[in-house]
């Protein structure tokens, strides 16, 4: 939004009555404002005595009214104009008027199409002053300036005296607020305006940015003076964020068109350390461009490396948010590669053990100079390689020492880049600080003055990088804690998977065995029944069964003739009484019931492991719920108490009202009956 814009929708809503309370924005003081459209007064906002914001419509805007409520010593008002284009920078220009150019202003002078026309508020010093506020839902950014003119000394132009942040740098000096009553009364004016646009608008419309401008008078009163940027969230909005390499030109054109009125915050120059102990800066700290997105802003922002390696820890922000370097690009290409890379060193060794048999001596020969002469960090059998190469292209000994020492350059190279690993170290700190190893980045990380270094970063990057600041401490424990736990309940659930499996096997084997091991029983009852042959049975029956099992199944040839045989002896035999079970069976039965308690042992099991899974959740539910029922309980109670208080009241006063009636009865009786 363009200035006039920005500062009429704010007004507007400013103006407008919360449904709960029926009154405007709660501690905002506007300063008189007239708004001009079409070159005409349109809408007049100024705070009344009760602290109500009024708005006036064009026919209820008189000039003479107007002229008499801005008349006052010194400087009278200002003229804020924004001359911008679409899809060009805004540029707003401040104009002071006294009381005599007021005058001709009002009546005389030609008006912009556009513009606004504000009441001067006096400073509480005698030097002009004005605070910007840059204020979103994770930060709170306070920057004040001041004019180092005295507004009573005459001698001076009028501009000189009065510019703030519309002036040249040489006026005025910047400080930060150190007054903390002032700085949270600041945050709190914008909280409240935030809450009531919120509220005015039934929850549709969500302030997340805005820059606004304030003015501190002599009676330690807060004005409003105008707003140059507002950023609202869109309700509605189902549409996933795109990345940020989709679209840049669009948005370098949306940063290129903040006012030029934002002044820019002198970046900390930062130092670092190389291998030589020499002092060099941080790297792309170039101004008004971002380092994390090589994007133009207006205003940049201070970002420690403490809330990068936490926002990359929490796996918030990754590495493919930041834009890096070619070079940098190319290592993070390779890395990503190594498997091929291995691949290819495991086929230069076997190359070199190829070639190198071919003239043992002069590889010898090759071998001894190369340790008197070169000193390179490689493996001397993949430099032997190369040498052969060179020699068979018949090239002169210097020209073979120089590529190969350019070759053992290259190598090591290849060798430090190995060593960057952007799956621990964050792309942005390997950017700024230079290539950093992934052991030299654990030892630094623990050092406190190395977290604290900053690096200049644009609006949506550093809101990206200090996500992780909205949640207070307790909760980031809760989430800490509720994330651990999850680990613990998968790391449970896949132990007890494998348990079971490995019961199941077990299981499963033991049921083999005992199946296959069913008849050595028979032969046991046969040892306590027969004593002594056992021996002769046992051998017999597994040499039938073995006899048996050789000899392939002939034809019963004989079968009618044994039938009437067998018939008679089964005619012939008595009927015996019921044997009692043998063991055969009993041991049958007992296999039978061992399988099936292990058949129950592994469905309890299994019921337990299941239930394990869930005991923390319930836990958890369960504990959450007695809270909500004591805090309910306590709710009551205090509600009763309340309640029996009132009624013990209203007793105590009918009490005393019935007292009071029956005395004045009485006293008007005793009146009565000497009259009488």
């Amino acid at each position: 939004m363009k200035l006039g814009t920005c500062t009429e929708w704010l007004f507007f809503h400013l103006w407008k009555k919360n449904p709960n309370s029926g009154h405007s924005c709660n501690g905002v003081f506007l300063a008189d404002t007239v708004i001009y459209r079409w070159a005409q007064p349109y809408f007049r906002y100024f705070t009344a005595q009760n602290g109500q914001i009024i708005r006036k419509t064009k026919e209820r805007v008189f000039i003479e009214q107007v002229e008499q409520a801005f008349l006052q010593d010194n400087t009278v008002a200002v003229l804020l104009t924004s001359q911008a284009q679409s899809k060009q920078q805004e540029i707003i220009n401040f104009e002071y008027f006294d009381k005599e150019n007021f005058g001709k202003f009002l009546y005389q002078r030609e008006k912009e199409l556009n513009s606004i026309l504000q009441k001067f508020i006096y400073p509480k010093s005698d030097h002009n002053s004005m605070i910007k506020v840059t204020w979103s839902p994770q930060f709170c950014l306070i920057n004040r300036k001041t004019n180092i003119n005295n507004m009573n000394d005459y001698k001076k132009p009028l501009y000189e005296r009065v510019s703030t942040f519309d002036g040249p740098e040489y006026l005025s000096v910047s400080d930060s607020i150190s007054s903390p009553l002032l700085s949270s009364d600041l945050e709190q004016l914008c909280v409240n305006i935030v809450k009531h646009v919120q509220e005015v608008s039934g929850g549709n419309i969500q302030i997340i940015r805005m820059v606004l401008y304030f003015k501190v008078d002599q009676d330690n009163r807060i004005w409003l003076m105008f707003c140059t940027g507002i950023k609202v969230k869109d309700k509605f909005s189902t549409h996933p964020e795109k990345n940020r390499t989709d679209s840049p030109l669009f948005k370098i054109i949306r940063r290129d068109l903040e006012p030029v009125i934002t002044g820019t915050e002198n970046v900390q120059k930062v130092v670092k350390y190389n291998s030589e102990g020499q002092i060099e800066e941080l790297l792309y700290q170039i101004e008004n461009v971002c380092s994390n997105c090589d994007l133009f802003a207006s205003e940049l922002y201070q970002l420690q490396f403490e809330q990068i390696i936490e926002s990359f820890e929490r796996s918030l922000v990754s590495n493919e948010f930041t834009r890096l370097p070619e070079d940098l690009q190319k290592i993070k290409i390779k890395n990503d590669k190594k498997s091929e890379l291995l691949k290819l060193n495991q086929n230069i060794k076997t190359r070199s053990k190829q070639f190198i048999h071919k003239d043992y001596q002069l590889s010898n020969y090759f071998e001894q100079q190369s340790n008197q002469q070169i000193s390179g960090t490689q493996s001397q059998q993949e430099i032997l390689v190369e040498k052969y190469k060179l020699v068979n292209n018949q090239k002169t000994y210097d020209q073979v020492h120089a590529e190969i020492q350019e070759l053992c350059r290259y190598l090591d190279e290849e060798q430090e880049d190995c060593k960057l690993n952007f799956k621990t170290v964050p792309a942005l700190i390997l950017k700024v600080w230079g290539k950093l190893s992934e052991d030299k980045y654990k030892l630094l990380k623990f050092n406190p003055s190395w977290r604290q270094l900053k690096t200049q970063v644009c609006l949506d990057c550093y809101l990206k990088y200090t996500e992780c600041c909205n949640l207070t401490q307790f909760e980031r424990k809760v989430k800490t804690a509720a994330q651990n736990l999850k680990k613990k309940v998968e790391d449970q659930q896949a132990n007890n998977i494998l348990l079971q499996n490995t019961l199941l096997e077990i299981n499963k084997s033991n049921f083999t065995q005992n199946f296959h091991s069913s008849l050595p029983p028979v032969i046991e009852q046969r040892t306590v029944t027969n004593g002594g042959k056992v021996s002769v049975a046992k051998t017999a029956n597994t040499q039938q069964r073995s006899t048996a099992l050789n000899t392939p199944p002939q034809p019963h040839q004989n079968t009618l003739e044994a039938m009437p045989q067998f018939f008679n002896k089964f005619m012939n035999q008595e009927v015996k009484p019921k044997k009692v079970p043998t063991t055969q069976k009993i041991y049958q039965n007992r296999q039978g019931l061992q399988m099936s308690l292990n058949h129950s042992s592994q469905s309890r099991s299994s019921r337990s492991t299941q239930d394990q899974s869930k005991i923390s959740f319930d836990y958890m539910i369960t504990t959450v719920s007695q809270l909500k029922k004591k805090l309910q309980e306590l709710e009551d109670e205090e509600q009763s108490q309340k309640n029996q208080q009132t009624q013990k009241q209203q007793i105590l006063q009918d009490q005393s009202e019935q007292a009071s009636l029956l005395q004045n009865s009485k006293l008007f009786q005793m009146r009565s009956q000497p009259n009488q």
